[in-house]
């Protein structure tokens, strides 16, 4: 059972009535009220406790080490200008709601309307890798302990100020809210959220961690208490349609369903008067169109009604770049990243395939490189470790496994099939074929690729039976532990790999579609777990990748960090690409449109 703080009976008078106001304008005319219960805790056990205390004394916060990040180079281009309307395509399904938390759904329009609009606690830089101020001004860290200083100055989008129990009613409005997991990763993380007056909270985690600051401020966030008066169990019908206010510099202005959304900038933006964000956020408008495909998204683009394209198709970029070579209207870019890498490769189901030697046949049995090579036109490298892109590791000493026929074949003689059929396929003595199903999410990029590791397999004797599956299907033969091959790949922490979730003994889901039981493993996730250090964390994640390469559970694939744009020639983006992150281009919010 899973403790929640209750927040029913929460009756405010002056503010029932939800008002609908346009970007920056407050509508609040009194200070904010919290529910009465937000402070008490029930007698069993709490995963979080959330207390007032005064502010710290004098002596105790001078004796503190504080950060501002004053010394952090800006996050933007300072090239940029401000103003334009940007107008992009998007992908995803409209959203069905606007829940900032609680969704009973996964809505893929969250991550550009809330993650990358957000301000949060702290931020890393995308190039230095430094910690940089958000709505936090200042932060110190003591043992356990963060320390957290608000920004007088910031505000929501509505108008009203951040206030540090707004964070207290945001950890404890997603506890009643669930469904979405963001309460159990809080309280995963954190022990005690102390309050301390209107701008100080004090943040004791559960274990003492490198980059602290940081993963504080990816899973605590404020909740605006005039919006949420209304906030009781039938949440996630009620406030569907409502829009939250943000801290970031971005709301929604305009919709029309299942079609367009549309961004404005907020009026006197606080995060313009906050050095790190000069340079940032700077259009007026984004105009996210939603697109049954994406030959529309090019012919709009065009016409003009769109001024930028992102793709993934590369093969489709590389032939508009040619069509429209002499076109002065459109312009082709690629940017090369620099953030966390997504774990694109093959996994392997221990469980299934249990002989070691078997996983080591058909890991030098995958031509990664010609599939590479072949399918992204040499556009993509090709990952060696399971981890890889954070800024504070150091080269891996793990390698991707060559594909060699010999290697191969020598391997898999050692788990039995030695002898060669009719067709080529090698087989044990009594006839059981090297027949491996291998299913990949279905894509006509996914099915060259998987197309192109087949054919070569068959040079090593191994038969893959490819199949393309549905994510809903693959998912529920990991949880059946039923796949044997899975082209697999999710995404990777900001900050810290979370190794547990893929290899710890327990771990489930579609992130843990490894099944292998590892002693060795265990053993090194339970050290990693305690690094209290930037270096520790480094030394151990290189051991957790050479144990994976050793074991021969993922077989590593791309990586996935260059983006391919067709846009305006009056878009323009920051002469350090890296600058981007690990954002599409257009929720980066570093680009700016020349006048």
């Amino acid at each position: 059972m899973v403790p929640v703080l209750c927040c029913t009976g929460w009756l405010m008078l002056q503010q029932t009535q939800v008002k609908t106001q346009k970007p920056g304008q407050s509508i609040m005319a009194h200070p904010p009220t919290y529910p009465p219960d937000l402070w008490s805790n029930p007698p069993h056990r709490q995963e979080v406790r959330i207390t007032q205390s005064p502010p710290l004394a004098e002596a105790e916060a001078t004796r503190l080490c504080w950060q501002r990040g004053e010394e952090a180079a800006p996050m933007g281009d300072i090239h940029a200008q401000r103003g334009g309307e940007l107008r992009v395509s998007h992908v995803g399904p409209y959203p069905a709601n606007f829940l900032a938390f609680g969704s009973p759904t996964p809505q893929f329009f969250h991550y550009n309307l809330f993650e990358c609009i957000n301000i949060p606690l702290v931020r890393q830089h995308p190039i230095s890798g430094q910690i940089v101020p958000g709505v936090a001004e200042s932060w110190a860290q003591d043992g356990r302990t963060v320390h957290f200083r608000l920004n007088r100055q910031a505000r929501y989008s509505n108008g009203e100020p951040l206030r540090a129990a707004d964070f207290a009613l945001g950890a404890a409005l997603r506890a009643k809210a669930g469904h979405d997991g963001a309460w159990q990763k809080l309280a995963a993380l954190i022990e005690r959220l102390e309050i301390r007056g209107e701008y100080e909270m004090s943040i004791t985690l559960r274990r003492e961690m490198p980059l602290a600051p940081l993963m504080v401020a990816t899973v605590l966030h404020p909740a605006e208490p005039g919006f949420y008066a209304e906030f009781g169990s039938d949440y996630a019908t009620r406030y569907a349609s409502r829009i939250p206010p943000t801290t970031g510099a971005y709301t929604v202005a305009q919709q029309q369903r299942g079609r367009r959304i549309r961004l404005q900038r907020v009026a006197n933006w606080w995060g313009d008067t906050v050095p790190h964000f000069r340079h940032t956020c700077n259009v007026d408008a984004i105009e996210y169109h939603f697109l049954t495909d994406e030959a529309q998204a090019w012919e709009l683009l065009r016409r003009g009604q769109l001024n930028l394209l992102q793709t993934r198709h590369l093969a489709g970029w590389i032939q508009k770049r040619e069509e429209y070579a002499g076109d002065e209207r459109l312009r082709f870019t690629r940017c090369t990243m620099q953030h966390p890498l997504p774990p694109y490769g093959i996994a392997m189901n221990a469980s299934l395939l249990s002989q070691a030697d078997l996983r080591r046949g058909i890991a030098h049995a995958l031509d990664m490189n010609r599939a590479i090579a072949q399918v992204f036109c040499g556009e993509y490298e090709r990952l060696n470790s399971f981890t890889s892109g954070y800024s504070w590791q150091k080269a891996a000493s793990a390698r991707a496994p060559e594909f060699s026929p010999e290697l191969a074949r020598s391997y898999f003689a050692k788990a039995g099939y030695s002898k060669s059929g009719s067709d080529g396929i090698l087989q044990r003595e009594d006839g059981t074929r090297l027949s491996i199903p291998l299913l990949y999410p279905p894509s006509g990029r996914n099915t060259s690729f998987m197309g192109i590791l087949a054919q070569q397999a068959r040079l090593c004797g191994l038969e893959l039976r490819t199949k393309a599956a549905p994510w809903q299907l693959s998912s529920r033969m990991i949880k059946e532990q039923a796949h044997h091959l899975l082209f697999w790949a999710t995404v990777a922490p900001a900050y810290l790999p979370d190794y547990a979730r893929h290899f710890a003994a327990d771990a489930i889901g579609h992130d843990a579609p490894f099944a292998l039981q590892s002693p060795g493993i265990q053993r090194l996730l339970l050290h990693y777990s305690n690094c209290h250090s930037l270096e520790e964390a480094a030394r151990i994640s290189r051991k957790i990748d050479e144990a994976v390469a050793q074991e021969c559970i993922w077989v590593p694939a791309w990586k996935e960090n260059r983006a391919f744009t067709a846009h305006a020639p009056h878009i323009h983006f920051p002469e350090d690409t890296r600058l981007f992150g690990a954002c599409d281009i257009a929720d980066a919010h570093v680009l700016w449109i020349e006048k």
